[in-house]
């Protein structure tokens, strides 16, 4: 957007009150996937990065999207809490969840499927139109020794949806956030 002449937008801090209503109401509904202690409302509130609106978004879905892909969903939130309670900006955040992310998509025991949610990223940021969801999992397939299953298929949409916020238009998934890109970047790719 910057070549082509756009204005950039400097987002100012969210308010406290802006931040405690936003994460209240996103808490209540999902109370059926994730539940949050006062202490655990505490910890985000205090957090100076959860001012910042792609910040907290990105939390907020990291909560909701780990919880759902989790046996014990109230471990995975309390864990992701502790490792970013220091963590103040989105590059590092998205760096904890990523990582957090691709424990969640590796189910196989024989480790058939290492690896799979940065290969899939990796494959996002280099296609320069974007890919179909056919077009990711037939490219991982190919991958000798891969074994990607309906459940993998599941979990990472879920993931590129929620998390990477890429945008889907007419079938073809493009991954269009600079942050995401930034990240994916220097942590597959570079």
């Amino acid at each position: 957007l910057e070549r082509r002449g756009c204005k950039k937008i400097q987002l100012q801090e969210m308010p406290l009150k802006s931040r405690q209503s936003i994460l209240g109401t996103y808490a209540r509904y999902h109370v059926n996937t994730f539940h949050l202690t006062q202490n655990q409302i505490k910890t985000v509130m205090e957090n100076k990065g959860s001012s910042h609106p792609l910040y907290l978004r990105i939390l907020l879905n990291s909560m909701r999207t780990l919880a759902g892909l989790a046996c014990i969903p109230d471990l995975i939130v309390s864990q992701l809490l502790d490792h970013v309670k220091d963590v103040q900006s989105v590059d590092e955040l998205l760096f904890i969840v990523l990582e957090l992310c691709e424990k969640d998509v590796e189910m196989n025991v024989d480790g058939s499927d290492k690896g799979l949610l940065p290969r899939i990223l990796s494959l996002l940021y280099v296609s320069h139109k974007g890919l179909s969801a056919d077009e990711i999992f037939e490219c991982v397939q190919t991958i000798p020794g891969y074994n990607v299953s309906t459940e993998h298929k599941r979990a990472v949409l879920v993931i590129l949806k929620d998390i990477c916020m890429v945008v889907e238009v007419n079938g073809i998934i493009h991954m269009e956030n600079e942050a995401i890109r930034r990240v994916v970047w220097q942590q597959y790719i570079c």
